[in-house]
Formats: C-alpha cells, sequence, structure tokens
C-alpha cells in the first residue's frame, strides 16, 4: 500500500489474487479491458484509501488496501497488460493527495483520471 506503481508476474487464480490484494479480489473493468483488483473487504478493515477514481473533478470511487492491475482474456481470466494499457496506466495514474493513519504514516494517494464516465 502507498508505493509506485510496478510490475508483478500475473496470477491465474483467484487464491493468487487473494494473497496479492491479501483479501477478497473483486475486479472494476477499466478502459482498454484494464481490470483494477482490489480487496472488497477492504472498507471494512479500516484501511485508508490508496486509490481515487476522478472523473471531471469529481470523486467517483474510492479504493482502499492494494490494488493490482491486470488485463483478462475473454473469459474472465487475468492476464498480463498490453503496451497500449501500460501507456494508458502511465498516463493516467497521477499521485493527488497524501492519505494514511496519521501524519507520520503518509504515503501517495494515487487518483485515476477519467475523460468519460465508467
Amino acid at each position: 500500500m502507498g508505493e509506485k506503481l510496478k510490475k508483478a508476474k500475473v496470477p491465474k487464480h483467484n487464491d493468487l489474487l487473494s494473497r496479492i490484494i491479501e483479501g477478497e479480489p473483486e475486479g472494476l473493468r477499466l478502459p482498454l479491458d484494464i481490470v483494477l483488483w482490489a480487496d472488497s473487504l477492504a472498507p471494512f478493515k479500516e484501511h485508508p484509501p490508496n486509490m481515487i477514481l476522478i472523473h471531471q473533478s469529481d470523486i467517483i470511487m474510492q479504493i482502499e488496501g492494494d490494488a493490482f492491475f491486470t488485463s483478462h482474456d475473454g473469459d474472465g481470466n487475468p492476464v498480463g497488460l498490453s503496451l497500449q494499457q501500460k501507456e494508458w496506466l502511465q498516463k493516467n495514474v497521477k499521485v493527488v493527495g497524501e492519505a494514511g493513519k496519521d501524519e507520520k504514516n503518509t504515503y501517495p494517494l494515487y487518483g485515476i483520471l477519467f475523460e468519460k464516465p465508467l
């Protein structure tokens, strides 16, 4: 949580996704068939926000806990990102502030900027 975006091997099964995000994986489909995986139970674990989704200056969703990006193979199985998908993420994922439980333990708050609503 609070780390810069980094490469990771794409898991083939949801149990591996569960270990990566340390919770119950839930996928959110983004543009270009990018899937953002996050722990669906993180809000109940009192994690501070790690990422926000922004459309025209409005926060439309808040992600708590770790997030992981993949693509999919058409059958819902996660696969690695294409060069076009990586470029989209580099262009649209920005540090938009700081988050944390207290002033001493802060980390970057990432925002994903959308031109069109999801």
